[in-house]
């Protein structure tokens, strides 16, 4: 494992697995728990575009270290931000 992460990341970027959980903007993040439900979707933080300097949450870190720790993920659910994406 190149960075030695407590989980398995899945960046597949040839068009297949957006479709497949229905991902509506680049990026769209999905979280998948160790019982394969989706533990969280959508943005990965408070900050449309990257703009916001302070007060950022992040849900998808938070997501991990909850899910890591054998807990429920709080934030199961955040709307995402960026481009659409555009389906052949």
């Amino acid at each position: 494992m190149k960075h030695k992460l407590p989980y398995l990341m899945l960046d597949y970027g040839f068009g297949r697995v957006g479709p497949a959980y229905d991902a509506k903007t680049t990026p769209h993040m999905f979280i998948i728990g160790p019982r394969g439900n989706i533990a969280h979707e959508g943005s990965i933080d408070n900050s449309p575009m990257g703009r916001q300097k302070e007060g950022v949450i992040d849900y998808v870190d938070g997501a991990l270290a909850e899910l890591t720790a054998g807990k429920v993920v709080s934030t199961r659910e955040k709307k995402p931000h960026g481009c659409t994406v555009k389906y052949a």
